[in-house]
């Protein structure tokens, strides 16, 4: 069963953290606009590498405790996570989004400073990405894949919708 849902659900995800980037370069006319958004795109999803080492070590953790009967243990490991996530991401996505314009520079170059805009939008989608992709992780630790594959997909026909209304 849970074989049979992850793998459309890895889809979903991949999908969804990356249809942005597809549809500016799908729906852009000036190839330099979607190589501006391409360097934002990248610089935005560094923080994520962070969200991979907090989701492994609560999924266990949370697993167990309801496997056990642990209600409140895995409740507030549960808040401690999503916590955590905010206390880490707010900070770095604030000076992100005020630095924008020296970091762009910074990595690629001055020709990419353009980009800066980009970069600042993209700055909070990452915090509510990050708080989505733990939650997700949290419902699995529930034992409920079925709800991720069904969030997943809701937010990818969301996701879809604003990108084109947006881009």
């Amino acid at each position: 069963y849970w074989t049979g849902i992850a793998l459309p659900s890895d889809v979903g995800v991949r999908t969804l953290m990356t249809i942005d980037i597809w549809l500016v370069k799908a729906m852009m006319a000036d190839p330099r606009a979607a190589g501006l958004y391409a360097a934002a795109f990248s610089l935005s999803r560094l923080p994520m590498f962070l969200l991979h080492g907090v989701g492994a070590a609560v999924f266990p953790r949370v697993s167990g405790a309801l496997e056990r009967g642990h209600r409140d243990l895995a409740r507030s490991v549960s808040t401690e996570a999503m916590r955590f996530v905010i206390v880490l991401f707010v900070p770095i996505c604030f000076i992100t989004a005020s630095s924008a314009s020296d970091i762009i520079a910074f990595v690629y170059s001055a020709r990419y400073v353009d980009a800066e805009r980009a970069l600042v939008i993209l700055c909070p989608a990452i915090l509510f990405a990050a708080l989505m992709q733990l939650s997700w992780r949290l419902v699995a630790a529930a034992d409920r894949p079925h709800v991720n594959l069904l969030m997943i997909y809701v937010l990818l026909g969301i996701d879809v919708a604003l990108n084109l209304v947006l881009i």
